[in-house]
């Protein structure tokens, strides 16, 4: 599961990458200079010179540095948001009803898979609850710093 926080990261980040990227096809030297000349805003210029001649704006933004101001920037943005969700992001493991066992084909029955799992079964009592672990209670990074909770597990 994604978190919220991440696609949020991602789209500012592609957003941020356009931008980017039509500011530095708009500033070409020679549209550079006739923005000099004509307005203080390149991007008043830019629209000037999109509506004059339209054809060749759309040429100078795709031309290499701004195609690979395009395919750059998403890429460092993505590649340094998913190094910290790998360094810095608790690892959350669900693990299915399957996982454990009992994972029902078409040729048995359930009661079939059953048994064969009590057959497998080591003989002996199971190992004490605490301090293993083996309930989840709560994630960590649902717990904000200096808050509480409360939680009654397993009649404890």
């Amino acid at each position: 599961m994604v978190h919220q926080g991440f696609k949020y990261c991602l789209f500012f980040g592609l957003l941020v990458a356009v931008f980017l990227a039509v500011a530095l096809g708009s500033s070409s030297p020679r549209l550079l200079r006739d923005s000099i000349r004509e307005a203080d805003s390149p991007i008043a210029h830019t629209l000037l010179h999109f509506l004059e001649n339209p054809i060749e704006t759309i040429k100078s933004f795709f031309s290499e540095l701004t195609f690979l101001s395009l395919v750059t920037w998403p890429l460092v943005i993505y590649c340094a948001v998913f190094t910290f969700q790998v360094f810095f992001k608790p690892l959350h493991v669900v693990r299915k009803a399957g996982d454990m066992g009992y994972i029902l084909d078409d040729a048995r029955s359930k009661m079939e898979v059953v048994n064969e799992m009590r057959k497998r079964r080591r003989p002996g009592n199971l190992p004490p609850v605490y301090p293993n672990g083996w309930f989840s209670v709560g994630r960590s990074i649902d717990l904000k710093k200096g808050d509480v909770w409360y939680k009654s597990m397993l009649g404890v």
